[in-house]
């Protein structure tokens, strides 16, 4: 039997874009449903992958990026 995973409300996916010859991953777009996420990283033209992180730490990130 596999377990029931609930996601927590504080929780939010970032889709993150592979760029550059250092192939090093950067900021795209974040979003409050894995399903959203994983649509626009399919949409996405250069390679891309989708992670989740707690609501708080994603929008310190964002004000740190200014």
């Amino acid at each position: 039997m596999g377990r029931k995973v609930v996601e927590p409300e504080d929780f939010t996916y970032i889709v993150l874009t592979r760029e550059g010859v250092d192939e090093s991953y950067r900021y795209y777009d974040h979003f409050d449903s894995f399903v959203e996420a994983k649509k626009v990283a399919e949409e996405v033209t250069s390679p891309a992958k989708v992670v989740r992180g707690r609501r708080a730490t994603v929008l310190r990130f964002l004000r740190r990026r200014g």
